[in-house]
């Protein structure tokens, strides 16, 4: 499916950037506080707020084809804009934290 493709899918879309491509292992992803257009220009989507931490997921979706990718930026830098050496990876539960 392409890009214009989704224009005709639906109005709004929510964003995320993978800061890491775990090989296999998922993905390490940061969520924006924004809907927008799938034309979204990649200048407002960077200069949203984040929601929450990072946070790892299956690969899954990128897989799938269930998410898409609309934006490359080739200059980012995991350790200074994501804080991406800070990531901790916490499993367990609330009293068994690992």
């Amino acid at each position: 499916m392409k890009i214009n493709d989704l224009e005709n899918k639906g109005k709004e879309f929510a964003f995320c950037r993978v800061i890491s491509d775990e090989q296999g292992a998922g993905y390490i992803i940061g969520i924006f506080d924004l809907i927008g257009s799938i034309n979204e220009p990649l200048s407002n989507i960077i200069a949203a707020n984040r929601l929450f931490v990072q946070v790892a997921i299956s690969g899954l979706g990128v897989y799938k084809k269930r998410w898409r990718i609309i934006h490359h930026q080739e200059s980012y830098d995991k350790f200074k804009e994501a804080s991406f050496g800070d990531v901790k990876l916490v499993l367990g539960t609330k009293d068994d934290l690992r």
